[in-house]
C-alpha cells in the first residue's frame, strides 16, 4: 500500500489458520488477558525457528513508557489475528536530508517509507521509536512503532512461506543483502552510496565484495525480498525487543552494510546501549 505521503509498506501474512493457532483457538473473541497470552505463545511457535533468548519485555529506555508496552504488544496480537498479519515498511525507515553525528532531531521529523532516502541512523532506539509513532497519529484506530521481536521473527516466516530458504535467512543473506562481502551492480541512478554519498553513475556502481559501503534506501532490487528492501544488511534496525542484559537491553535484528552476510544474516541479532547511536543503525516502521 501506499499513503498520501507517498510511503510504502507491505503486507506480512500470519494466516489464521489451526497450523499457526490451534483449531480450539480460532474463535476467540474476548481477547482477554488469557487469550491474549494464547495467542502470543502461538506466535513465538509459529517462528520458533527464529527466535531466541531475547524477549518482547520491557526495559527502561526502549522509548516506551512501562504503562504503554503491554498495552501496545497486546494491541499488536490482537490485530495480527483478527486482520491476519501487520504491515512494514517496504524499505528502511528514511529521511530527505542527511543527519550527521551531531545533528538534533527535529521535533517535526516523520521518518519515511520510500526508495532513494538517507537512511534514518545517528539515532538511539529511543529515538528511534518516538519517530516510528509519528508515522500514524496518536489515538487512531492504529499505531505505528518500530517492530517487537516477535514480529521480526514472523516478517522472516512469511518469507520462508513464500519461497525462501531457511540457509537465506539464518545461515547466511550475503545473496540478497548489502553486506561487506556481497558484490553487486546498482543501476539505479537516484541511489547514493558510500560515507560521502555518491550519486550512482549512468554506467552504475559496482559494489565490490570486499568493502561496506552503506546505500540509501531501496537501492537495488537485488537486496529486497517479497517487495520488502534491506532487511538484510545496509544498516540494523532497532526493535522493541530486549537483550536480557541490562547494561545493552536494546536490540538490533539484520546485520549491516559493515558485516559479513555469512556471519550476519537476516535473522541476527545484537545488544547495545541505551545511548548508542551510529551511522549504520536505523530503523523500520510497523503498523498494527
Amino acid at each position: 500500500i501506499q499513503d498520501g505521503s507517498g510511503n510504502q509498506y507491505v503486507w506480512i501474512e500470519v494466516p489464521k489458520t489451526d497450523d499457526v493457532y490451534g483449531t480450539e483457538n480460532l474463535n476467540i473473541t474476548e481477547f482477554s488477558e488469557t487469550e491474549l497470552n494464547t495467542i502470543k505463545v502461538k506466535l513465538i511457535a509459529y517462528a520458533s525457528d527464529y527466535r531466541s533468548n531475547y524477549s518482547d519485555t520491557w526495559y527502561e529506555g526502549c522509548g516506551v513508557s512501562q504503562t504503554n508496552y503491554p498495552i501496545m504488544y497486546n494491541k499488536m496480537l490482537k490485530s495480527v489475528y483478527q486482520h491476519g498479519g501487520f504491515w512494514i515498511g517496504r524499505y528502511e525507515a528514511g529521511i530527505k536530508t542527511f543527519r550527521t553525528r551531531h545533528s538534533a532531531i527535529a521535533d517535526d521529523l516523520v521518518p519515511t517509507s520510500k526508495a532513494n532516502q538517507y537512511p534514518l541512523t545517528y539515532i538511539t532506539c529511543s529515538e528511534a521509536q518516538t519517530l516510528a509513532s509519528r508515522v500514524l497519529p496518536s489515538g487512531g484506530t492504529y499505531t505505528s512503532s518500530l517492530m517487537f521481536g516477535v514480529q521480526w521473527d514472523l516478517v522472516l516466516k512469511y518469507l520462508e512461506t513464500k519461497g525462501t530458504s531457511q540457509a537465506d535467512l539464518k545461515t547466511d543473506s550475503t545473496s540478497w543483502g548489502n553486506y561487506n562481502n556481497a558484490s553487486f551492480t546498482v543501476t539505479n541512478t537516484l541511489a547514493k552510496y558510500g560515507s560521502s554519498w555518491t550519486q550512482v553513475p549512468e554506467a552504475g556502481y559496482l559494489k565490490p565484495g570486499n568493502r561496506g559501503v552503506i546505500l540509501t534506501t531501496g537501492a537495488d532490487a537485488r537486496n529486497s525480498k517479497m517487495n520488502i528492501y534491506d532487511l538484510a544488511g545496509n544498516v540494523w534496525e532497532w526493535t522493541l525487543e530486549y537483550t536480557s542484559n541490562s547494561s545493552t537491553p536494546c536490540t538490533e535484528r539484520g546485520g549491516g552494510c559493515y558485516d559479513g552476510g555469512s556471519g550476519i544474516p537476516a535473522s541476527s541479532r545484537y545488544n547495545n546501549g541505551t545511548t548508542y547511536s551510529v551511522n549504520f543503525v536505523g530503523a523500520r516502521v510497523s503498523l498494527y
